[in-house]
């Protein structure tokens, strides 16, 4: 009987390797990977990316680089720049042919590449051809442990094909320790071959290269001003390079920063120094380097917990939310603060230690437990931070809270939050993802959801929230190897054994909340005490909410109408509470704004002045420069190179940075923050010519009717009228740049009076409301909005047509949508009952 033996298609094998990593970014991670597990002190990420644009002004040199690496289209890069002989730079010529931009494009894209550069230990002849010319080799599964102790990140042996997923094109310089240097050169579209299997591809290896490590280094750096400080600083007498080229990516600069926020957690925190990680880019030479794992100094906890080979847990709960200077005597006189771990003693040693077992931390999972599986986990440490970032005066004085600055918490959880889990030093993906489905992997919102008690109540039941907790877990291969890779490497396997380590989480989490929620327990009781009309309040609340619930029929039926004075008293109570509470939520959102005017009010002066000289300092420019060069010199000049036309073109947007100006100082007139009579048609004439310079350059126009009105004048505050009528004007000028927008872009403004009620009718040619929105009017919702971004995600604030339904409403007014007409359209009422006439009178 003959055996056959199996044959791989070449491109087969390329695609299990894509398969095998995710993304782009994932690549650039697992070479970094492959840097440390070669035992390197340091990792340099390199992006050749300052042509990832087509650049308008370009150097002889540049020209001529990219020039020489274009082997086809060289007619069309030289036609599309103008070289000037006096500055020596070639200039990009006007070009309207969309097809022809995006050859261009692609030519200098092209020229675009990676470096992943490390001092490792670098590879050997042998090396090279038994392991890394072997596909899925599994010399890191039976070598663990590298030279230096470290234990290996990759097991499945196809991380080479990161390679692949960046660039077609790879050269990979290496030397060794007391080796000479090699080349090893691959392209992988040589795998697409027809009828190719894997033993037809093969790739280039070039021995004895003079290669000098340090001096290549810092040839490939020319662009960064730190390299000179790199090189001297890291030693490169062994290591490897690796040069991606004909890139499948664009590196752009939003792009590159989004890999350098990703590569701040991709190493946990520590002391003393492991691995440290490098990003550069031509393209913003002075904007990233050494890449510093971030850390955390303002938390109100802190619990760190360790987790031995015996299954024993040791947890660190570290207190740093209260203002200790407010802990009265008679506080800790009371029978609960005098125990462990709440008496003073502790509270002034700021932490405090437990120990549990696993079936502690789980308590029933032993009984059920039959095969032991909480024993076969193994050794990890979990470290935690609770930050909230809301607190009010009243939530301040009753808990002791100490201050905080809650837009830098608010910023660091943006960038760092979430429960992230690293094994052997480095992050496993995507627990913990800021920003995606598992940024919660743990469920923490979940168990709110179930149990939504507040911090103080009665009986327990608190859950911390997700949006306030950042986390380190640390696991290892050789502590904990029953948790296997995704064959995607994008994730653990889901098994029984991580279910029960993610509830070990929570249980120690749990440890958490219930020493938080004990001392709130405590305070809150402590201060209804000392604050008796706090406890009066309280008691009217409860009485409040029994009577509501005596009016609700049968539990779930319809509400009866109270009948006697206590009942329309109680259910009034709770409305005016209900009220208090939404207006609170206002305050917190109109803050926001209230900063953004100060600080606009702050530099008042300045802008003035800065105004002042705008659009007046070309015609100063173009009044000296004539004198050397006269306009009738410089006819004969192309566009981008005569001064006169450029200065023009100076000009004009001077004339729109000045309109701006205008605007921003006019909204924080001192004089719209008072009531006084205000006449409509002379504000929407002003209103239309401070938006004119932008409506005009924006292809839009406005029309203003009043012959309908009667009554002309209203008693409100200009500032109001500002807000409602600039957030609806921004929301038309953005909806005339969608896709579906028409071609016309008209905004209709038309007023009239009747019956003591002005009627103001906006409306606009534009799409209208997206089809998309279900409930029309949850467009005046705060934080509704319809403005995304190409993946999906918000960029509007949501809160302009909030604002117009809010400030109408509190003038005594009304909004309706229109939804029966063309385009958008909105009629806002507004009440004369406020006016008054010159004496003062109403």
């Amino acid at each position: 009987m003959a055996k056959i033996p199996f044959k791989v298609s070449a491109r087969t094998a390329r695609l299990i390797g894509r398969e095998n990593v995710a993304n782009a970014e994932a690549a650039i991670i697992e070479l970094v990977k492959n840097c440390y597990d070669a035992d390197a002190d340091n990792c340099i990420i390199y992006f050749d990316n300052k042509f990832i644009e087509i650049p308008h002004i370009l150097p002889q040199s540049d020209f001529q680089k990219v020039k020489k690496n274009t082997t086809e289209n060289v007619d069309l890069l030289t036609s599309s720049y103008a070289f000037d002989k006096k500055t020596q730079l070639y200039h990009l010529r006007p070009e309207k042919n969309e097809d022809k931009k995006k050859i261009l494009k692609d030519i200098f894209n092209k020229i675009c590449k990676i470096f992943i550069i490390d001092n490792g230990d670098g590879m050997t002849k042998k090396i090279i051809e038994k392991h890394w010319m072997t596909i899925g080799t599994d010399i890191k599964q039976k070598e663990i442990r590298t030279s230096r102790g470290r234990i290996r990140t990759g097991a499945k042996g196809i991380g080479r094909f990161a390679l692949d997923r960046l660039g077609t094109k790879c050269d990979l310089f290496t030397r060794a320790k007391k080796d000479i240097g090699y080349l090893w050169r691959v392209n992988w579209h040589d795998f697409e071959k027809d009828n190719s299997t894997l033993d037809d591809i093969s790739a280039e290896l070039l021995d004895d290269v003079d290669l000098n490590i340090e001096k290549n280094v810092i040839k490939i750096l020319t662009d960064v001003k730190s390299s000179a400080r790199i090189s001297n600083s890291i030693k490169f007498s062994k290591g490897t390079i690796i040069e991606i080229s004909q890139l499948s990516d664009e590196w752009d600069s939003d792009t590159v920063k989004k890999l350098y926020s990703n590569l701040e957690v991709l190493i946990p925190p520590r002391e003393g120094k492991v691995f440290d990680i490098h990003l550069f880019s031509s393209l913003e030479p002075e904007k990233y380097g050494k890449v510093e794992p971030a850390t955390c100094d303002d938390f109100d906890y802190k619990i760190s917990a360790n987790i031995d080979e015996n299954n024993l847990a040791t947890i660190t709960i570290n207190r740093n939310e209260y203002d200790l200077s407010k802990f009265t005597d008679a506080l800790f006189k009371r029978s609960a603060m005098r125990r462990f771990p709440y008496d003073r003693k502790v509270f002034k040693k700021k932490s405090f230690v437990i120990k549990k077992t696993l079936a502690q931390l789980l308590p029933g999972l032993k009984d059920i437990n039959k095969d032991k599986m909480l024993e076969q986990i193994g050794p990890f440490d979990f470290t935690l931070y609770f930050m909230k970032v809301i607190s009010t005066k009243k939530d301040k004085k009753k808990f002791l809270y100490r201050d905080f600055n809650r837009n830098n918490r608010r910023s660091w959880l943006s960038d760092f939050g979430g429960i992230k889990l690293f094994r052997d030093n480095f992050r496993v993906r995507p627990y913990g993802e800021t920003g995606s489905s598992w940024e919660d992997w743990l469920g923490l919102g979940e168990r709110i959801a179930k149990s939504p008690a507040g911090v103080a109540k009665k009986g327990g039941g608190y859950k911390v929230r997700p949006n306030n907790v950042a986390g380190v877990i640390n696991i290892s291969r050789l502590a904990n190897i029953n948790f296997e890779d995704k064959s995607s490497r994008e994730g653990l396997q889901d098994s029984r054994i991580f279910d029960i380590f993610k509830n070990l989480i929570l249980g120690i989490i749990s440890e958490f909340e219930r020493d938080r929620s004990c001392i709130a327990r405590e305070l809150s009781e402590y201060y209804k005490e000392t604050n008796k009309s706090e406890e009066t309040k309280a008691k009217a609340y409860d009485i409040a909410r029994e009577i509501a619930k005596k009016l609700q029929q049968d539990g779930d039926g319809p509400k009866r109408e109270p009948q006697t004075k206590e009942e329309t008293m109680g259910v009034a109570i709770l409305d005016q509470k209900d009220e208090i509470e939404e207006l609170k939520a206002e305050q917190r959102l109109l803050q926001v704004f209230a900063s953004s005017g100060i600080t606009i009010a702050s530099f008042t002066h300045e802008l003035m002045s800065l105004e002042s000289k705008l659009v007046s300092r070309v015609d100063i420019i173009k009044r000296l420069f004539s004198k050397y060069v006269t306009k009738e010199q410089c006819k004969n000049e192309p566009e981008h190179l005569n001064p006169y036309i450029r200065l023009e073109y100076t000009k004009k947007q001077d004339e729109k940075l000045k309109q701006w100006l205008n605007y921003s100082l006019n909204t924080i007139r001192k004089d719209k923050r008072l009531r006084k009579n205000i006449n409509l048609p002379n504000y929407f004439k002003e209103f239309k010519e401070s938006w004119k310079t932008i409506i005009e350059n924006r292809g839009c126009e406005i029309n203003i009717s009043n012959d309908k009105l009667t009554e002309n004048t209203i008693r409100a505050f200009e500032i109001d009228l500002d807000c409602i009528f600039n957030n609806l004007l921004i929301n038309s000028l953005d909806a005339f740049q969608r896709k579906d927008a028409p071609a016309d872009r008209d905004i209709m403004i038309s007023l009239s009076s009747k019956d003591n009620i002005i009627l103001i009718t906006y409306e606009d040619s534009g799409p209208g409301l997206s089809k998309d929105i279900v409930e029309p009017d949850r467009i005046f919702e705060a934080l509704f909005t319809t403005k995304k971004d190409k993946t999906g995600k918000d960029t509007g604030t949501g809160l302009g047509m909030w604002l117009v339904k809010s400030i109408t409403e509190e003038n005594g007014g009304e909004v309706q949508l229109l939804l029966d007409r063309k385009g958008f359209s909105i009629n806002i009422k507004l009440p004369l009952k406020y006016q008054r006439n010159n004496n003062g009178k109403v």
